[in-house]
């Protein structure tokens, strides 16, 4: 009888069956059969033991019976050997590090034996004689269970860094699925009372090892990315244009996928069908993407800032969001100059009042739109001795809305440029961020441009880039002249947005 915990696609070859679903994967499309293929997948009749742990955001029966024909329930699947992706530790040139073993309470030195056990069993680990040993340390984690840690620190400062570009699944021991390279494994050696033991499969702690899964996880999905999925580490977001059946087709693909690999997912971790999630902080519906209330709450709860340390966390917390707020760089530029390594800490009025502001905006939970890459897009742009302002904006059928907003301060050899200069400026540096757009300004100098030193360069810049360049009066392009000027008192439209005779009075934070 099949336990709770981990489960897995049935492996079966697809069947036959009249009605198709056409899935649009590496830029053509696949025949989806989905009525027989389910009748081959799994027992929708006997109901599985943990059921009802299954979170599928369907009420209709049919559909949520079609999630549930998806996946079988397996008991607590050990590791296995996926592809041909091995973890390398390279060291150079650096001595071997042996450390002392920690001296551990009666009670964690049988949780450590039982885990030295179950990892001997599942081939996780074997007996090591090498030159290298560090310390085993236990974590408790919130839901009261233990973890099993080994504290690489040592290891991880004289190991080479690589990076492997990052794009909700959990994926089950996905750590414990990499081999560790067999010329590197003495290297993640831990000492025990019973002696030394070294990991055969990849751990948790070693500098490299998300770069290392993310490079499996990138050749595992390889031409789904960005088509039917997204991917980062072991967060899996499969994302649908279309019915329940078509994003049954689409999940079954990743399954798949994951299944072949010898990846198994957590129950428990699961989300099917979900209209709403949360996804690297932020919340993600159909139509728009906010910030993610948790955050939000700690950026409300945030304590006024007493010194530089306490300045620095807000700006780094605040500025996670700093898309989602117009003139951020203006905005909150009176704390971020107390940053700088020759200013003095002090807490003015205009500290105070940066501060307060920045909450404000973000407690309202600001919205922005997906872009839709078929549609032309609008960069709203302004200049002023202060700063820069842009907003990348897009009419999809509800009127002139946010996509994003950028915003920054200007340098001192920045802020002494002529009008001409810092129109053109305030072009040239939301370009490197929006590319390719329609751009609307406000200064008519740039119609017929003399092009003379900087201005010829940065025209050379916009030659690869097919744009029209327009005069708009400061009366209506109140959004990025608002960005990069001073504070203005602003109102947040409701969902509709506005057209461009509703912008001359209100200002817009999405």
């Amino acid at each position: 009888m099949p336990g709770p915990g981990s489960w897995k696609l049935l492996e079966r070859t697809l069947g036959c069956a009249s009605t198709t679903v056409w899935v649009s994967i590496r830029a053509g499309s696949q025949q989806g059969r989905v009525p027989e293929w389910m009748d081959t997948l799994g027992d929708c009749e006997t109901p599985q033991v943990d059921e009802k742990e299954v979170d599928i955001d369907i009420e209709e029966e049919e559909g949520r019976e079609l999630m549930l024909r998806l996946t079988v329930n397996t008991d607590d699947c050990p590791p296995a050997t996926v592809l041909d992706v091995y973890h390398n530790i390279d060291t150079g040139d650096s001595l071997p590090v042996m450390l002392k073993r920690r001296r551990q309470a009666q009670f964690d030195d049988q949780v450590i034996d039982s885990n030295v056990d179950t990892m001997l069993n599942a081939g996780i680990i074997d007996e090591g004689n090498g030159a290298w040993g560090f310390s085993v340390v236990l974590v408790r984690k919130k839901d009261s269970e233990v973890r099993f840690c080994v504290d690489y620190r040592a290891l991880n400062q004289i190991t080479k860094k690589m990076y492997t570009p990052c794009l909700a699944l959990m994926k089950r021991w996905k750590l414990y699925t990499i081999l560790v390279a067999p010329e590197d494994r003495d290297k993640t050696a831990f000492t025990t009372k019973r002696g030394l033991y070294r990991f055969v499969r990849m751990p948790f702690g070693l500098t490299n090892a998300p770069a290392t899964f993310q490079r499996l996880m990138n050749g595992v999905l390889r031409g789904l990315t960005w088509l039917a999925c997204l991917v980062y580490l072991d967060d899996i977001v499969v994302f649908t244009r279309g019915g329940v059946e078509r994003h049954v087709v689409e999940l079954a693909t990743v399954l798949e996928r994951l299944s072949h690999a010898g990846l198994t997912l957590k129950l428990k971790k699961c989300k099917f069908a979900t209209r709403t999630m949360e996804y690297l902080c932020h919340e993600l519906s159909a139509d728009n993407v906010r910030p993610l209330e948790r955050l939000i709450t700690a950026v409300r709860d945030f304590p006024t800032p007493m010194n530089d340390v306490d300045a620095k966390r807000f700006t780094h917390l605040a500025g996670y969001y700093r898309k989602f707020v117009d003139k951020f760089g203006t905005l909150i530029a009176p704390i971020t100059k107390l940053l700088r390594k020759s200013a003095k800490w002090e807490r003015g009025e205009a500290q105070a009042s940066a501060f307060q502001r920045v909450k404000e905006i973000l407690i309202m939970k600001p919205l922005l739109i997906y872009p839709d890459f078929s549609l032309p897009f609008r960069v709203m742009t302004d200049a002023c001795k202060a700063g820069l302002g842009a907003c990348l904006m897009q009419d999809q059928g509800k009127g002139w809305q946010p996509v994003t907003y950028a915003s920054k301060v200007n340098s001192t050899t920045e802020s002494e440029y002529g009008v001409t200069e810092l129109e053109c400026y305030a072009v040239i540096w939301p370009i490197k961020r929006f590319r390719p757009y329609l751009y609307v300004t406000d200064h008519a100098a740039l119609k017929w441009p003399n092009l003379t030193g900087k201005l010829h360069r940065w025209a050379i810049t916009l030659q690869e880039f097919d744009f029209d360049v327009e005069y708009r009066p400061d009366k209506l392009n109140v959004v990025a002249d608002a960005l990069s000027r001073v504070p203005v008192k602003a109102t947040l439209l409701d969902g509709e947005g506005a057209r461009d005779g509703d912008l001359q009075d209100k200002q817009w934070i999405p």
